[in-house]
């Protein structure tokens, strides 16, 4: 499907993005904990909707999952601050329901930190290192930026856009300065 010609004649909720072959979306840690879990809020909760509606209407990319991946033992400066969540095998830890049907063995990256480091470039070099990068998720003041520098210092050539609508953060505050500090560090800000 030619989404460019498509877009101008269909309306939706993200009028004027052109996702291409060459583009990749990345879906940072959508799991049930973030979303109606722990560390879940009732503001979350159409998040997901709102990514698999993108999805639909934008489905000419490759797509990879982060997946945020902790243990009841684990000790780490993230688990001192923040309670257990994304329990390795809970249900906690499983992609959304309403996303679960596009994540996959091959595309689903486990991290143990905010930042999903060498298993995500990897992904994406395997896909294709010259792409442009689209991402959406959660948390933006936490994981989505780390993961949007790490992905900057991986690829200084790729255009990497951040899909505001489809990210939230911690709070409304927190998303908005997440994003105003990489607008400020020449991501492109949808």
């Amino acid at each position: 499907m030619d989404l460019e010609a498509a877009s101008t004649t269909q309306t939706n909720a993200f009028t004027g993005i052109h996702m291409k072959k060459n583009n990749i979306l990345i879906i940072i840690d959508m799991q049930n904990d973030f979303i109606s879990g722990v560390l879940g809020s009732s503001d979350k909760t159409t998040l997901p909707e709102k990514i698999k509606t993108f999805i639909s209407e934008h489905d000419d990319f490759e797509m990879v999952f982060t997946k945020d991946t902790h243990t009841q033992n684990e000790k780490s400066y993230e688990l001192s601050v923040l309670p257990i969540h994304c329990e390795k095998e809970t249900g906690g830890w499983q992609i959304v329901n309403e996303l679960k049907e596009y994540s996959t063995e091959g595309n689903t990256i486990e991290k143990s930190s905010f930042m999903a480091g060498s298993g995500l470039s990897n992904k994406i070099r395997e896909i294709n290192s010259e792409a442009e990068l689209w991402m959406c998720g959660v948390c933006t003041d936490i994981c989505v930026i780390s993961n949007a520098f790490m992905l900057r210092r991986e690829f200084p050539k790729a255009k990497i856009n951040i899909l505001s609508e489809l990210c939230m953060g911690a709070t409304a505050k927190a998303h908005d300065a997440a994003l105003e500090v990489m607008r400020s560090s020449l991501f492109n800000i949808v």
